[in-house]
């Protein structure tokens, strides 16, 4: 598919990871295979958003995992707005996820439909 685009488009492509976008593991185990060296990857965390490779909920450190590891650019492209989780049910906690974005260098945070 990447190849495809190419005929098009030579900017950076934004891919969904696997799994709703939601198994950064198996996004850091793809990026070797992937050869075209602008592409980024979007994650999206959502309330019971679930890793199956990690068996738990989606935390912030799949994110860093997936930014350290996969060596691509990475952006949470969409995430829910329940917050913050109260007992481990999965709830996406809005402002850890804009926190660790800030924290790891993330320039700007841009909401685009913070209402849900």
């Amino acid at each position: 598919a990447i190849a495809v685009v190419r005929t098009v488009y030579s900017g950076p492509l934004v891919v969904d990871i696997p799994g709703w976008g939601q198994e950064t593991d198996k996004a850091v185990w793809a990026s070797p295979q992937i050869t075209d060296q602008d592409v980024v990857y979007s994650a999206h965390i959502y309330p019971n958003s679930f890793n199956q490779v990690a068996g738990r909920y989606v935390t912030t450190d799949d994110i860093e995992n997936m930014l350290q590891n996969s060596g691509r650019p990475c952006i949470v492209g969409e995430f829910g707005n329940i917050q913050p989780d109260p007992v481990g049910t999965g709830a996406c906690d809005v402002k850890a996820v804009v926190e660790a974005a800030k924290a790891a260098g993330y320039k700007a945070v841009y909401g685009w439909a913070w209402n849900g």
